[in-house]
């Protein structure tokens, strides 16, 4: 399989976006609990799951790790049960194109912000079961944490934290195995698309398979669109030939969400020539100060006083592809909004 590659961008952009695509579709995909019991039941061992009390899993908001971990992976939790021990279950998508060199230690975040809050609410330690989902290193090899300390004297290992997490490399799944989960299982879109999202006649070939989970679930339209959005990022695919593909679909519906989606790409391409010079000229490398002034006073039309309305969608979670459809302006326009901000508040930072 192809390593995973990202289209050419900036710095700045690489820094946002390249982390926002996947890890929202992270987060819609492993937020819904079908995909985490598929998960749990399909692929993590049955010494590992043995107990767990499935209809008790319940999503786990708390944030436990650090932003600057958050640059490089997904998380989602979920607190269960195993008989009288309180479980907790944190899968970590990885993101980069290598793999965690200690893995461990961003686990250990995980069980030390569990435990502490274990011990601020005056409850038993609970137990936590890391799965680790990876998509990129086809030789990548699991090692215990002792491992990783060469020569280690043995009067000195007692010292050093033992404990196990599940491995999950997606480039080790057979594809046939993928096939065969549920057609309707949005974890089997997942798997394709973390497994030949860079894989450009797998898409072409299968495109619709990854769009099966949609045919009778029409509720989860908004993963629908974070999937293409993703194929859209890590694909070397024109527009015009995802839309070609897009007319694959026999189910009306899913045709038409799709084309309203890939129309603000299309829509990007018409304005890119209008607004480069003004919107790359002006907004790069000038914007220090006094950046919402100049922005009031030079941007056309629709442009003026959209800018405050993405800093303030992007203070709250929502991407460039979720921001572009709320205010209407093209993304190629709310990415240099986006990129901007990002500069403001290095910029601040450093002052």
């Amino acid at each position: 399989m192809e390593k995973m590659k990202r289209k050419e961008k900036t710095k700045s952009t690489t820094d946002t976006d390249g982390h926002q695509y996947p890890d929202k579709l992270t987060k819609i995909s492993f937020q819904m609990k079908e995909t985490i019991v598929d998960l749990l039941q399909q692929f993590v061992p049955a010494s590992v799951t043995q107990g767990l009390d499935y209809d008790a899993l319940t999503l786990d908001t708390t944030n436990y790790i650090s932003t600057a971990l958050k640059a490089f992976h997904s998380d989602v939790v979920y607190r269960t049960t195993c008989g009288e021990f309180n479980v907790f279950i944190a899968v970590l998508v990885e993101h980069k194109t290598r793999m965690e060199l200690y893995p461990h230690l961003q686990i250990l975040d995980y069980q030390s912000g569990i435990w502490r809050l274990d011990t601020v609410n005056k409850r038993p330690l609970s137990v936590v079961i890391p799965i680790v989902l990876y998509q990129n290193e086809s030789n990548y090899k699991k090692k215990a944490f002792r491992e990783y300390f060469v020569n280690l004297p043995n009067h000195l290992r007692k010292f050093v934290p033992h404990f196990d997490y599940t491995f999950i490399n997606v480039t080790k799944i057979p594809d046939a195995t993928i096939f065969n989960l549920n057609p309707e299982s949005v974890l089997r879109s997942v798997l394709l698309a973390y497994k030949h999202a860079s894989n450009n006649e797998f898409i072409k070939k299968h495109f619709t398979e990854f769009f099966r989970f949609f045919e009778n679930n029409p509720s989860k339209e908004h993963f629908f669109q974070q999937m293409l959005v993703y194929l859209n990022k890590y694909a070397d695919i024109s527009v015009e030939e995802m839309i070609i593909l897009v007319q694959k679909f026999h189910n009306p519906q899913l045709k038409e969400k799709a084309m309203s989606t890939y129309d603000q790409f299309v829509l990007k391409g018409r304005l890119e020539g209008k607004l480069e010079g003004k919107l790359e000229g002006k907004l790069e490398g000038k914007l220090e100060g006094k950046l919402e002034g100049k922005l009031e006073g030079k941007l056309e039309g629709k442009l003026e006083g959209k800018f405050e309305v993405v800093r303030n969608l992007l203070k709250r979670g929502f991407n460039v592809v979720e921001i572009a459809d709320i205010t209407n302006l093209p993304i190629e326009v709310v990415k240099q909004f986006v990129e901007t901000i990002q500069n403001e508040n290095l910029s601040s930072k450093k002052k």
